[in-house]
């Protein structure tokens, strides 16, 4: 599917009349989103398959919030994805949160998990085994408790 596809297909029905789609409608959106979270193309009929990881990976996380959740489940975000669209993927999730919405991040990247995390659940062998924040909450600490190391 395109760019503007993927972006309008959660929320058909905010652009839709009569069972018809609003293609200006739907063309808006999709500029509105591709613009907030900096999505590079050459247009927004080309198919989503064609951009970069990074890209579709933006292209993806926007579709969801175009839906207006009020939870946010993300498992690994930033997997494969080059720095620029790590960053630009972070800044995205910590403006989400302090807006209100939910985040649950699910990562086994421990520099992410600290960087966004205002409280980080430690599991092991799928326990939790640590719950960290404020101090606490390091690199070093969370991977000694993962590992074990750690009570």
């Amino acid at each position: 599917m395109s760019v503007q596809e993927n972006l309008g297909l959660l929320i058909m029905n905010a652009l839709s009349r009569l069972g018809f789609m609003r293609t200006r409608a739907e063309q808006r959106a999709a500029l509105d989103w591709t613009d907030a979270f900096n999505v590079r193309f050459a247009s927004l009929r080309q198919p989503t398959g064609e951009l970069s990881g990074g890209n579709q990976q933006k292209v993806m996380v926007a579709s969801r919030m175009a839906t207006a959740p009020q939870l946010f489940v993300l498992q690994e975000p930033t997997r494969g994805v080059d720095i620029g669209a790590r960053v630009e993927l972070h800044r995205f999730m910590r403006e989400t949160a302090a807006e209100g919405v939910g985040m649950l991040v699910v990562t086994t990247d421990v520099e992410e998990a600290v960087l966004l995390a205002d409280r980080l659940l430690v599991l092991r062998n799928g326990t939790v085994v640590a719950e960290l924040a404020g101090a606490t909450k390091t690199q070093g600490r969370a991977l000694s408790l993962a590992a074990g190391e750690a009570a």
